[in-house]
């Protein structure tokens, strides 16, 4: 009965941000990502304080401690093997420090270390909480103001009663 309950709240969470009504959780339209990873999940926590299945799973590369990452997702509407498998474990077990020299880590992220297809980026804090709330998952890292959007869909399938 609660897990229902939960589903509901997200239902209608997803329908209030993407009609963009005026409610206390709409964005400013062109409100953006700060360089900040703790400013951006303080940001992040905030519109989505009354929402209990947004997870922020914290977690750091092995190799580079200052590569401070967060995947921001919601729980029920996501694939946790994919997004073990394909975010979390590669950014964890690959050696970043020769990418950390380059101009763009988050860039060379997405390009040489993700093994997913459907990655975009973005800054726009309204399109990033548009795509968590339809299932996506948001990779955030210490140091950019911009996102990974990560295509992670995967829900279990329920009887409808």
């Amino acid at each position: 009965m609660q897990k229902r309950k939960r589903e509901r709240r997200t239902v209608r969470k997803i329908i209030r941000i993407g009609e963009k009504t005026e409610s206390k959780e709409t964005v400013k339209s062109g409100s953006k990502l700060t360089k900040s990873l703790e400013e951006n999940i303080k940001i992040l926590e905030d519109k989505f304080k009354n929402d209990g299945t947004v997870i922020f799973r914290r977690f750091q590369n092995r190799y580079l401690p200052k590569a401070k990452c967060c995947i921001v997702f919601i729980e029920g509407m996501i694939d946790f093997k994919h997004i073990n498998r394909q975010i979390i474990e590669p950014i964890m077990e690959q050696d970043l420090t020769n990418l950390s020299l380059s101009f763009n880590l988050l860039e060379d992220i997405k390009e040489k270390v993700l093994p997913v297809n459907d990655v975009e980026e973005s800054g726009d804090l309204e399109k990033i909480l548009q795509s968590i709330c339809y299932g996506n998952t948001a990779f955030l890292i210490d140091g950019h103001d911009t996102a990974l959007l990560v295509e992670s869909k995967g829900w279990e399938i329920r009887a409808i009663t």
